[in-house]
């Protein structure tokens, strides 16, 4: 699947699994604890920038800031949904920011370059864009070793979701934020259920996301999908281990990547899988 075939599973998937408005308060919820922490960690880090933050991404939910939402679907999200309006909505892709060099604080990626054209050059652009010392706040899906295997073979025989065009473990995320030159401040296991990210205070289960997301499918795109779906975490879920968050702060100073230029494209295949 090409990206603009990407973007229109995006699409898909915001109309379907959360065209609800009530559905607001799940994702508010789900975020209360990762806010929590960067009012805790870094409450004077004030120009943020939420990459691919779809609908009801993390910067929707921060106060007190300046959050630029930035999405190819962001013009999408506030024609269609009922966005937050002191967000800063901003029509671009993570590798190509439309901000000046050292102008913000902190950079979110949250669950993002699973579903970006080149995910290297988003990391390049965090850092150009990052002031000295800035923070990047960035999370994806990961597994266990074995997990990550299988995640490999769902993505070659297609029981991935079409819009995943990259899988991630944590040591590839480590590996690629040391050769951007990033310096990473904290790991973190993120306790994630399969439907909605939700952690412990919304209560829902792992089963109970699983039969919610189960459902969606099967109403969007029939049995025959919900059933590669189920084959899917049932031969890859056991080696599940939630989404990776992972901090880091931009150490080295400099306007750009110290190993690359932003015009450059360096594909890194070792690191994830395209």
């Amino acid at each position: 699947m090409n990206y603009e075939e990407a973007q229109e599973q995006e699409k898909l998937y915001w109309k379907t699994a959360w065209s609800d408005p009530s559905q607001r308060s799940v994702a508010e919820a789900h975020w209360q604890p990762f806010v929590r922490l960067i009012d805790r960690e870094y409450p004077y880090r004030r120009e943020v920038i939420d990459i691919g933050c779809g609908v009801y991404g993390l910067g929707a939910f921060l106060k007190d800031r300046h959050v630029y939402a930035v999405d190819p679907l962001a013009d999408w999200f506030v024609d269609n949904f009922d966005v937050n309006k002191n967000v800063k909505w901003v029509s671009g892709s993570g590798e190509k920011l439309p901000f000046a060099d050292a102008s913000i604080d902190l950079v979110i990626c949250t669950t993002t370059l699973e579903h970006v054209l080149h995910p290297e050059m988003v990391l390049a652009e965090a850092y150009r864009v990052l002031r000295n010392r800035g923070i990047l706040f960035w999370s994806e899906n990961t597994s266990g070793l074995v997990g990550y295997y299988l995640k490999r073979l769902h993505h070659i025989l297609g029981l991935n979701s079409p819009a995943e065009l990259h899988v991630f473990n944590e040591r590839a995320m480590i590996r690629m934020l040391d050769w951007f030159g990033f310096q990473v401040v904290e790991k973190r296991k993120c306790l994630v259920d399969i439907a909605v990210a939700a952690d412990k205070t919304n209560k829902v289960s792992m089963m109970d996301g699983f039969l919610i997301k189960l459902r969606s499918i099967r109403q969007r795109d029939g049995i025959g999908e919900a059933a590669k779906y189920a084959l899917a975490v049932w031969t890859g879920g056991r080696h599940y281990s939630g989404d990776a968050l992972i901090i880091a702060e931009k150490a080295k100073g400099g306007e750009v990547c110290p190993r690359m230029s932003r015009d450059t494209l360096s594909i890194l295949p070792s690191l994830s899988m395209s």
